[in-house]
């Protein structure tokens, strides 16, 4: 991570905005609990790793739980906290 004071002179990034429907996100970065959730409340189509996985809400056993599930077979399970990182809005 860089601080301020230590970000190279030559240090540059390249990111791509996308306009969801209430809040824009970034591609590139980390999505949040929050625009995840929001993305699904807005019906946008909230893709986990590929295009291949979709996330969704789902009634589970223990109750409602954000879930990702293999397209092509269905497979899938409750989304950890540690697979947000690679979550994104396809469109």
């Amino acid at each position: 991570m860089y601080t301020l004071a230590s970000v190279p002179s030559t240090l540059s990034v390249n990111l791509t905005v996308t306009q969801s429907a209430s809040f824009a996100t970034l591609q590139g970065n980390i999505m949040q609990l929050r625009e995840i959730t929001q993305a699904l409340s807005n019906g946008d189509d909230v893709r986990w790793a590929n295009d291949g996985y979709r996330v969704q809400w789902e009634n589970l056993p223990n109750g409602p739980a954000i879930t990702i599930r293999y397209t092509a077979n269905g497979f899938g399970g409750a989304m950890a906290g540690s697979e947000m990182k690679d979550c994104y809005i396809k469109g």
